[in-house]
């Protein structure tokens, strides 16, 4: 596992994320529904948010699990490493 203060952008910024352009661009959404203090369902209460990277990181760090150093995937993680560089 890795601590969540690493994963975690201070600075992200949720963004709606409406039907209509759920039809055009495929993101994955997160729903909440807000409900009143006397738990009745509110009109302005259903909530989509958009889940996606935060684009002011300069990198995303990920990790690769210890089934990644099978000889089998040697040719997929040599490209994978391959297409993160910058030169």
């Amino acid at each position: 596992m890795v601590p969540r203060d690493q994963i975690i952008s201070k600075n992200y910024a949720t963004i709606d994320y409406p039907t209509k352009d759920q039809d055009t661009f495929g993101f994955f959404s997160t729903e909440y529904d807000h409900r009143s203090i006397d738990d009745r369902e509110e009109e302005k209460g259903h909530q989509v948010i958009m889940n996606r990277w935060n684009p002011t990181r300069k990198t995303i760090p990920y990790f690769l699990s210890a089934n990644m150093d099978k000889p089998e995937y040697a040719s997929i993680k040599g490209s994978d490493f391959r297409s993160g560089r910058s030169d």
